[in-house]
């Protein structure tokens, strides 16, 4: 059962050894899918349970505001519940984006002017296009007339 090549042996893959081999790497496979499933629902589980916990306690923040007599937070209390959670210009947070460095500002710099030059010249050649249409256009006028 052993492939001499080269003054080596080798062992040959029998079609046995490759069947057997397949079914180990399948079943495998089954194993991971079911892994991620079970995992799958235990998210779906955990995440339905978060939402519960929310919306009991935006339940009782709003019985707590309407008790204590302050509307604004009774409101958003209540939108909070509702699930309409809508931000307000005083509790909006500035999104702190990547800052550019000297050499990337430089370089976008450079681009957007290239770019508006290129722009002003294809507009140019395009409004010289149009003067000229017309004037050819005007002269067949003239011939008609």
């Amino acid at each position: 059962q052993f492939l001499y090549f080269i003054g080596v042996s080798v062992p040959r893959m029998t079609k046995l050894k490759r069947k057997l081999k397949l079914q180990a790497k399948r079943r495998s496979h089954r194993k991971n899918v079911q892994k991620r499933r079970e995992k799958r629902a235990e998210d779906a589980e955990r995440e339905k349970q978060e939402k519960e916990e929310k919306r009991i306690d935006a339940e009782v923040a709003l019985q707590e505001a309407e008790m204590d007599g302050d509307l604004d937070a009774a409101r958003r209390a209540q939108e909070e519940l509702d699930g309409l959670v809508v931000e307000r210009p005083h509790e909006a947070k500035k999104k702190g984006g990547k800052k550019l460095t000297k050499k990337q500002l430089k370089r976008k710099e450079k681009a957007k002017e290239k770019g508006e030059a290129i722009n002003a010249h294809l507009l140019k050649k395009l409004a010289d296009k149009q003067k000229r249409v017309h004037h050819r256009a005007s002269i067949r006028n003239q011939d008609l007339h």
